[in-house]
């Protein structure tokens, strides 16, 4: 995973259903690689409990100086209902730096 940091750095990522198997993969995937990642679901509980976990991942094989200013602003979670544009909107206004993908695990791409 260490190769991988930085190559997506400064690129953002929404993923829906991340809070699930399959989304919480492509979000690790992202979030290795450097990308703000977006984390999106229905159940804020789960939703909350996917982030930590992954919060954690990332903390744990990150370098010290970026551990309190970096990755927490790199990993946000937002509560999506994927048939409500105002919920997109929400999503994507929340990206911080460029928008290159969304994708949703059931193999829904949107590539920017």
């Amino acid at each position: 995973m260490a190769g991988n940091i930085g190559t997506l750095f400064g690129k953002c990522a929404v993923i829906t259903g991340a809070s699930g198997q399959i989304g919480y993969a492509i979000a690790q995937r992202f979030a290795a690689k450097g990308a703000t990642v977006v984390m999106c679901g229905r159940d804020t509980t789960r939703l909350e409990e996917a982030h930590s976990r992954l919060m954690a991942k990332l903390m744990a094989n990150a370098a010290p100086e970026m551990r309190k200013t970096l990755l927490p602003k790199r990993l946000r979670t937002q509560i999506l209902d994927v048939r409500s544009p105002e919920s997109w909107k929400e999503a994507v206004d929340s990206c911080v730096g460029d928008l290159v993908t969304v994708r949703h695990p059931t193999s829904l791409t949107y590539p920017l």
